[in-house]
């Protein structure tokens, strides 16, 4: 089954775009998703105080992390607590690192070693943990930090 848009469990943000847009366009429908994907941020850092924080921007980075993917039709964002999380057994041992950065919004997941693999193939609520867990919650007042991956 295909999933829905209303089966990713974290917030995005994205626009159609126009054929032949302008640069000028692209950059505008670019600034309004991501001061989308910030006030997400914001929100989410109100209502669940000391699980995120803005970057410094004393370097001239962004405030923010996010995934930015685009197609000649689409452009969307999608705001991120983090990058990835480990994954652990059931013993509660380490297996691996699981980096989600450009690849969720491909729909890809590129894992390191094959027990990873399997685990994430026949677990599907420990991907859907994961994926919780990268992103900012669909509802933004939800926490679901602390998740045992």
């Amino acid at each position: 089954m295909k999933p829905s848009p209303q089966d990713i469990p974290f917030k995005y943000f994205s626009e159609k775009l126009q054929p032949a847009i302008s640069t000028a366009d692209l950059y505008a429908t670019y600034k309004r998703l991501y001061e989308s994907s910030a006030a997400a941020v914001d929100r989410f850092i109100e209502t669940n105080p000391g699980q995120l924080e803005r970057h410094s921007q004393e370097d001239g980075g962004l405030p923010i992390s996010y995934n930015l993917g685009m197609t000649k039709d689409f452009m969307v964002i999608c705001p991120r607590k983090r990058e990835g999380l480990m994954v652990k057994r059931d013993d509660g041992s380490d297996i691996d690192f699981i980096a989600l950065n450009g690849t969720v919004l491909g729909g890809t997941l590129m894992v390191k070693n094959e027990e990873l693999w399997h685990l994430v193939q026949k677990d599907q609520k420990r991907l859907d943990a994961v994926l919780r867990e990268i992103g900012i919650p669909v509802d933004i007042g939800a926490s679901h930090t602390g998740t045992n991956l």
